[in-house]
């Protein structure tokens, strides 16, 4: 080991390093400590903080200590704290919900003013004021759970009554879930007949369409909020903590961050420019369209 260490140095390697690559090249110390006579010295030193480098014979005196880690207490979670937990998912739920509806009918105001003659700036206000109405409601929402926020911060583990509860309770809501994606899916198929029975009244029909568009997407988004919940709860025993089970794309992520913002900005250029409320709405599906196709493509690189 010495003289490996002496030819590491020699090759330009840091004293660290070599005696890092030595150490992990012969790998047990113990198989030589009786020939060494360190048999003792080996054994006192192995809970200690220095054990690094007095195992590795003192080659470097600026080892780092090795950290000793010490068991983590967790925080027990009772049934109150989980019933509080699902209360305040169901405010998000609501709130996120409507607020995400909320930007998909703000179309609407522009639409059904070119539709019944009114001045296209009270459309646009009225588009605004829906956007701001969906921001403040999704900002709020993070207000919720402030109050249990140490779930996400805190070593948490439920206890066996509260882990059984929760487990009954995503039984039990499955059914429910599952109908409501269902619903909501379905609201958004049927969105595409208003503009076509609508033909006489494109612009009534357009509306529509977004109405069932956002009633559909408002029944799915609360259902996935609740029934997420549960899972989060149960995770918090397998240490997930605030963390995701799937690792995320970064090119989807960085795409997402940038891609509706894009879109509302060309949408509301090309509206103001051409005046044609009633075809502009249709970059939307598109832009939906384009995003989940982006999605595929980026995910099947990863």
């Amino acid at each position: 080991m010495e003289n490996r260490f002496n030819e590491y140095v020699k090759s330009g390697k840091s004293e660290n390093e070599s005696v890092s690559v030595v150490i992990s090249e012969f790998n047990d110390l113990q198989k030589v400590a009786v020939e060494f006579g360190i048999v003792d010295l080996l054994s006192s030193n192995r809970n200690t903080e220095n054990a690094k480098s007095e195992n590795a014979f003192n080659f470097a005196s600026q080892n780092e200590p090795l950290k000793q880690s010490k068991p983590v207490e967790k925080r027990k979670i009772t049934i109150d704290i989980v019933e509080s937990f699902i209360q305040a998912r169901k405010k998000v739920g609501i709130m996120l919900s409507t607020g995400v509806a909320f930007f998909i009918l703000c179309v609407c105001g522009p639409i059904l003013s070119d539709a019944f003659g009114i001045n296209e700036v009270i459309g646009v206000f009225c588009m605004f004021l829906f956007i701001a109405i969906g921001v403040l409601l999704c900002i709020f929402s993070n207000f919720q759970m402030e109050d249990l926020s140490f779930l996400k911060t805190d070593p948490c583990s439920l206890d066996e009554e509260a882990k059984q509860f929760v487990k009954q309770k995503k039984r039990e809501n499955l059914k429910v879930f599952q109908i409501m994606i269902a619903i909501g899916v379905l609201l958004c198929t049927l969105s595409i007949f208003p503009p076509m029975f609508l033909k006489y009244n494109s612009d009534v029909g357009a509306a529509l369409l977004f109405l069932f568009v956002a009633i559909g997407v408002f029944v799915i988004i609360y259902a996935y909020v609740i029934q997420n919940s549960y899972k989060k709860l149960l995770l918090l025993d397998e240490n997930y903590i605030s963390q995701e089970t799937e690792p995320k794309n970064k090119k989807i992520q960085k795409i997402n961050s940038v891609y509706w913002q894009s879109v509302t900005c060309i949408y509301l250029i090309v509206s103001f420019i051409t005046h044609r409320w009633d075809i502009s709405w249709l970059l939307w599906p598109i832009a939906a369209v384009a995003f989940t196709l982006l999605k595929i493509i980026f995910s099947d690189e990863e």
